[in-house]
C-alpha cells in the first residue's frame, strides 16, 4: 500500500474519533493494513510536519524502537492536517482509491452474507 493510502487512514481514522474518546481499533495494523512500525513511523511524520497534534510516542526515549502509545494518546486532525486533506492531490487520489476499496468490499461481504442465508 502506498504511504499516502496509509496517511489518508490514519487521518480519517483520527478524524472520525474527533470530539469522543479515542478508538484504537480504528488505528490498529489490521485496519490500517500495514505493520504497526509502518504506521507509527507515517503517524509521527505527521505530527512532526503539524498535520495531527496529540500524539504520545517513544520519539524522545534513547534506545527505544519508534512507536506511538495510541491508548494513552488524544490525537487530532490540526487546521495545517485539514487543508493538507483538502488540497494534496496525491492524498485526495488516495483517499478515493480507500473508500472504493472500503465500498467494494462491504458490498461483498453484504452479498456473501445474503448468499449463505438463501
Amino acid at each position: 500500500m502506498s504511504d499516502f493510502k496509509t496517511i489518508a487512514r490514519i487521518l480519517g481514522a483520527i478524524r472520525s474519533c474527533e470530539g469522543r474518546p479515542f478508538d484504537v481499533a480504528a488505528v490498529s495494523p489490521e485496519a490500517m493494513g500495514v505493520s504497526e512500525e509502518q504506521r507509527d513511523v507515517l503517524a509521527c511524520k505527521l505530527q512532526r510536519a503539524g498535520k495531527v497534534d496529540g500524539l504520545i510516542t517513544t520519539e524522545d526515549i534513547d534506545g527505544a524502537p519508534l512507536r506511538v502509545l495510541w491508548a494513552q494518546s488524544s490525537p487530532e486532525v490540526t487546521l495545517d492536517g485539514l487543508e493538507y486533506m483538502a488540497t494534496c492531490e496525491p492524498l485526495r487520489s488516495a483517499a478515493r482509491e480507500v473508500v472504493g476499496a472500503s465500498v467494494s468490499a462491504a458490498v461483498s461481504a453484504t452479498a456473501a452474507a445474503l448468499g449463505s442465508m438463501l
